[in-house]
């Protein structure tokens, strides 16, 4: 009996602890479920505005089609407008280059499914040829929330 009862013991702990591991693992590896709250509407649009500048730094145009609206059109500091389609090839293409965006403020009006996404940032950007140089970018984009999700339908650009 005093043999049998410190293996039961050691059986007992390594059981005891594999059960406490596996139970552990599966909380920090996401197997225990997780209450998550929505984003709101604001938060969202943030997302978006943070999307935007990765998928332009990357030239991710898989993620820039999907953000923007068929019919979205850009109008550039100097006046000019390009429509979803040009703007996109000239970043495809490398004539519109970012390399760095530093978002420094954020400021949302929404009114019901619609609103206006205002974003301020530090960028370094090539446009058209140019060398590359650092602006105080503002753009502001009209949104709209189609089938739960916000898209960019037109924005504009000037400094601050």
């Amino acid at each position: 009996m005093k043999q049998i009862f410190p293996v039961c013991v050691i059986i007992f702990a390594a059981g005891f602890y594999l059960l406490n591991f596996t139970f552990a693992e599966k909380i920090f590896d996401g197997g225990a479920k997780k209450m998550s709250v929505p984003l709101t509407d604001e938060q969202q649009l943030e997302n978006l505005y943070n999307e935007m500048w990765q998928a332009l730094q990357l030239r991710d145009m898989e993620t820039l089609e999907k953000i923007h609206d068929p019919d979205f059109v850009l109008v550039h500091m100097t006046g000019m407008k390009q429509s979803k389609a040009e703007y996109l090839r000239c970043v495809r293409e490398g004539e519109l280059k970012y390399f760095s965006a530093q978002p420094e403020n954020i400021f949302v009006e929404l009114n019901g499914l619609r609103g206006i996404l205002t974003g301020q940032s530090k960028v370094e950007a090539s446009v058209f040829g140019g060398s590359k140089n650092t602006w105080r970018l503002q753009l502001k984009f009209e949104v709209e929330k189609i089938s739960g999700r916000w898209i960019l339908k037109s924005g504009v650009a000037s400094t601050y």
